[in-house]
């Protein structure tokens, strides 16, 4: 059964962004109960954008999980193919971080499906 790639990793955002990942180890999340069965690829990127002035200077930092989903859940989250997700001229890609000094950061990335 081929792999489903959707927005979902979307739902790590908030947690990502306000949690120190340094020493942790697990994270706990929830699948809405409207994720249809399948199979999923869960892709969890960490981006350092020390270099992201330039087109390709943002650096990704990736791990994958493959999930199986059961259940009965009869939503249609919107796909994504990687590679394709990014261009490299989205805001949150292709930022000088040190000047001007940042006051708004943009996330890559698809839209966040409400479940």
């Amino acid at each position: 059964m081929p792999l489903e790639l959707i927005s979902a990793v979307a739902l790590w955002h908030g947690l990502l962004i306000n949690s120190d990942i340094a020493d942790q180890q697990t994270f706990t999340f929830k699948i809405p109960s409207s994720t249809p069965a399948g199979n999923y690829l869960l892709r969890i990127e960490h981006i350092a954008v020390h270099g992201a002035s330039t087109v390709g200077g943002a650096q990704f930092y990736i791990s994958c999980a493959q999930l199986t989903i059961t259940g009965s859940g009869a939503g249609n989250p919107a796909k994504v193919s990687i590679p394709g997700v990014y261009t490299g001229t989205e805001p949150g890609l292709l930022i000088n971080i040190y000047w001007p000094p940042v006051t708004n950061y943009t996330l890559p990335g698809p839209a966040v499906w409400p479940g």
